[in-house]
């Protein structure tokens, strides 16, 4: 699935940087412009206090400013504001639907309105047709013409493997006559999983918490497995380094598992079955 990737958007200039010393600074030189004669800054002086507190609630709205800014903007709206952004392309949020899945389904909305039987058409037909879709890839073959083909995810198992029940709802979805193009065929199949372990030999600072690190290593690990389980994705050996490599660590003396690049096809996902982080001996 190809949804427009947010992550790539810088912030508007509009969303200013929060920050209460600038703000009492600020309110102090003009204090300082207006009363040069003035000249009882002691940290105990009621004029300190009272320009202590005004910047503490500049900078409340400051931080309100910025979140109302936000609450407009698809990459960062929640709730109900999100839904309300979902209705200017007429997409409603599905029942118990969390946002990241309905952000990527307005952002797939006008895809939706092609009648040529495009690959991004299918996909987002496809998140529409059932919740339980949490990722989808469609694509054609040459040596079956009149024919797409389409690969769907399930969040309704652990690996992501779609049951017969919801590749029949989609597959229903798909090849209804006001959806897809005359004399054509969708056919829909579930995800192959690819799995595979993280194994890794790390050798620990001897300051270190050893088991506050290996915490904060799991969970930087867990975040890359669950952002890498997607359809034709690729775990870089580079990236599982990169997690494990972090403060208290003082090297990553081996990574047994997985030796090379998980490459995903475009009808696979990756899978993390299990995480081992052995430390090493001294």
């Amino acid at each position: 699935m190809s949804a427009f990737n947010l992550a790539k958007l810088p912030l508007p200039v509009s969303i200013r940087t929060v920050d209460y010393e600038a703000n009492f600074t600020a309110l102090l030189e003009q204090f300082k412009k207006l009363t040069p004669d003035y000249d009882a800054y002691l940290e105990s002086d009621p004029v300190i206090k009272t320009f202590e507190a005004c910047a503490y609630l500049l900078t409340l709205k400051d931080q309100e400013r910025n979140d109302q800014i936000k609450a407009v903007l698809i990459a960062f709206a929640k709730g109900a504001d999100l839904d309300n952004l979902g209705a200017l392309l007429a997409e409603t949020r599905q029942e118990n639907e969390e946002d990241e899945r309905f952000r990527v389904r307005i952002l797939t909305a006008l895809d939706k309105v092609s009648t040529a039987g495009v690959a991004r058409a299918y996909e987002a037909l496809s998140l529409e047709a059932d919740r339980r879709v949490s990722d989808v890839k469609a694509y054609d073959d040459i040596a079956q013409p009149a024919k797409a083909f389409v690969t769907i995810q399930s969040n309704a198992s652990d690996n992501g493997e779609a049951d017969s029940n919801l590749i029949t709802v989609v597959t229903n979805y798909l090849n209804h006559e006001d959806r897809k193009p005359l004399g054509a065929q969708v056919i829909v199949n579930s995800v192959q999983v690819l799995n595979y372990t993280i194994d890794a030999v790390v050798k620990f600072e001897r300051s270190a918490d050893i088991e506050t690190v290996k915490k904060h290593m799991l969970n930087a690990i867990n975040e890359l497995v669950a952002q890498k389980h997607r359809i034709g994705a690729t775990v870089a050996l580079s990236e599982i380094y990169a997690k494990l490599n972090i403060e208290g660590v003082a090297v990553v003396e081996q990574l047994n598992e997985p030796k090379v690049n998980i490459k995903a096809g475009k009808h696979q996902t990756p899978y993390c079955t299990a995480i081992n982080i052995i430390e090493a001996s001294a």
